[in-house]
């Protein structure tokens, strides 16, 4: 099944730099809107193959995750796909600012009906149809 998603709603830049010991909170927006980080860049100012990496961390007591790393004169922009709806921190490690970039989008209903579907598998299917399977087998 193809499922199209159209959206009249006019979206909105997301942008964000994270600087050196500092981490930065996403609070989620207040009109159930999703983010998503699609760029993570370094400074214009970084100097010349300086590493810094991105972290984040969706709750207090969390481990943070690399998301990407970025080398000044290398690597100084990396794309991402990133959807966020719950509140987490970004940091880094390194001694250069990341600046991110994407734009906020309505919730896919797609992926809610998927959430309320809790007795069904990740396609929407019962598990009482495996149930039904396994009887004629015998």
């Amino acid at each position: 099944h193809l499922i199209f998603y159209y959206c009249t709603t006019i979206i909105m830049f997301y942008g964000q730099i994270i600087r050196p010991g500092k981490s930065v909170a996403y609070v989620p927006h207040s009109d159930q809107l999703n983010v998503h980080i699609s760029q993570a860049s370094l400074s214009q100012k970084a100097k010349n193959g300086s590493r810094v990496s991105l972290l984040f961390k969706q709750g207090e007591d969390e481990e943070p995750v690399i998301i990407c790393t970025l080398v000044a004169g290398s690597q100084d922009t990396v794309s991402l796909d990133i959807f966020l709806s719950q509140y987490g921190e970004f940091s880094i490690e390194g001694s250069e600012a990341v600046h991110l970039s994407g734009y906020y989008s309505p919730p896919n209903p797609f992926f809610e009906k998927a959430d309320d579907d809790e007795e069904g598998d990740e396609f929407g299917e019962d598990d009482e149809d495996e149930d039904e399977d396994e009887d004629e087998d015998e």
